[in-house]
């Protein structure tokens, strides 16, 4: 057993993404329960690497105690203070924001729930800022007896999704991305490219 760096958790996650985009220029952002890894990429090529101790889990604990929960200090706290080396650069003309993990997922799946017939897959869906935030305003005012009633939400996301909605909305906004397109690959997925095909891209 080996434990991975965050600089290689976000290359293999973003290889992942790589495979479905191939020409990709962007952000891929990858949200776990310890962690946010942002990685540049550059005509499908991976052009530098983030790891930002911002997840779910952490930001829970550290922030969102209590029922009803505020977001304030999550908020300000979360993408923000990745400033300055570690944050990508701006987007240019173009680029899009390749989002990978189980809380974007999930996110992606509350999405559909509630808006039946658009379609029925969320690998490849693009899902908006300002929907984001619907759900993150949703959550932040339910209490989590009633949050497990959300559609789409499973039991054991309860806890955790409104830091992780917090998150990924404060990544679009600070990063200056209206959308995100959702992945449902992920780091096993590289491993699995980099074993068969050699090394990440």
């Amino acid at each position: 057993m080996r434990v991975l760096s965050g600089a290689e958790e976000a290359r293999l996650g973003a290889s992942a993404a790589i495979e479905d985009v191939p020409k990709l220029d962007g952000v891929v952002a990858d949200l776990g329960g310890g962690s946010l890894q942002l990685t540049s990429v550059r005509g499908g090529r991976i052009a530098g690497t983030a790891s930002v101790p911002i997840g779910t889990v952490r930001m829970t604990r550290a922030f969102l105690h209590g029922d009803p929960r505020s977001r304030a200090s999550c908020a300000c706290s979360a993408p923000r203070s990745a400033r300055g080396s570690t944050t990508p650069s701006p987007p240019r003309r173009g680029d899009e924001m390749v989002g990978l993990g189980g809380t974007i997922r999930t996110l992606a799946r509350m999405y559909l729930s509630e808006h039946r017939g658009r379609r029925r897959h969320r690998h490849g869906m693009r899902i908006g800022q300002a929907d984001i935030t619907a759900i993150r305003a949703r959550l932040e005012a339910a209490p989590a007896r009633e949050r497990r009633r959300f559609r789409g939400l499973k039991a054991e996301r309860v806890d955790t999704i409104l830091a992780g909605a917090v998150i990924v909305e404060e990544t679009l906004m600070y990063g200056g991305y209206l959308t995100m397109v959702v992945s449902t690959r992920g780091v096993r997925d590289g491993l699995l490219l980099r074993e068969a095909f050699g090394a990440t891209r």
